[in-house]
């Protein structure tokens, strides 16, 4: 939850990113700008602004004459999505291994440690803190905020599919973190786009079971 402080539309914006990444408010539900306004007695104009922001992030899609609603994702955009990620992350692993420092690779190493621990929440949040300071440590701050914008939709699609273990809560960084330690960017940059591959197939297969549609 935003502070108290921050403006009206940044709160509602992240009570309902919560609401969708909980697993409350499921994909194609609609949200109409009237309903929410008198849910959390607010006027529309901060409830546009709301609504504009998490389309920003991907996880709302307006159309015309039908208003908002919590976005849809299909196997394809499941593909391109996580395609994306991949190669944000393979431009952000390249150059973190130029850019590190001792105390980068601790810190590094404490997250990696959190996302062994059991659990859908715990590993999602670890790995998301991992890889943000990663982006970070690299200077790039246009892929850190890419990053941002689109973890909570993969996390809420991966909800939707009951994916609340498998590749990513599995995950081990340990040979990742080994390629940083020796500052081997070829392998670095290798491993984190196989760790977005599995999870990537994992998803996609998931989605196509449920559809019915062979692989």
């Amino acid at each position: 939850m935003k502070k108290r402080n921050s403006p009206a539309y940044e709160q509602l914006a992240d009570v309902l990113r919560n609401a969708v990444l909980q697993g409350e408010l499921k994909p194609g539900v609609r949200l109409k700008i009237d309903e929410l306004a008198h849910r959390y007695k607010m006027s529309a104009t901060p409830v546009r602004q709301a609504l504009q922001a998490l389309e920003n992030e991907g996880i709302v899609v307006t159309q015309m004459n039908k208003g908002a609603a919590v976005r849809v994702v299909d196997d394809q955009m499941a593909c391109e999505l996580y395609d994306f990620r991949q190669a944000v992350i393979g431009l952000v692993v390249g150059k973190c291994v130029d850019r590190l420092t001792e105390r980068d690779l601790a810190e590094l190493e404490q997250l990696a440690d959190r996302q062994k621990q059991a659990g859908f929440d715990t590993a999602h949040e670890a790995q998301r803190l991992f890889f943000s300071r990663i982006a970070e440590i690299s200077g790039n701050r246009t892929a850190a905020e890419t990053l941002a914008r689109q973890w909570p939709m993969l996390v809420a699609v991966r909800e939707f599919y009951g994916l609340k273990n498998g590749a990513v809560v599995d995950a081990d960084q340990a040979p990742l973190m080994e390629a940083l330690r020796r500052r081997d960017r070829e392998t670095a940059v290798r491993l984190a786009a196989v760790a977005c591959e599995d999870a990537k197939q994992e998803l996609v297969s998931c989605m196509r079971e449920w559809a019915d549609i062979p692989a």
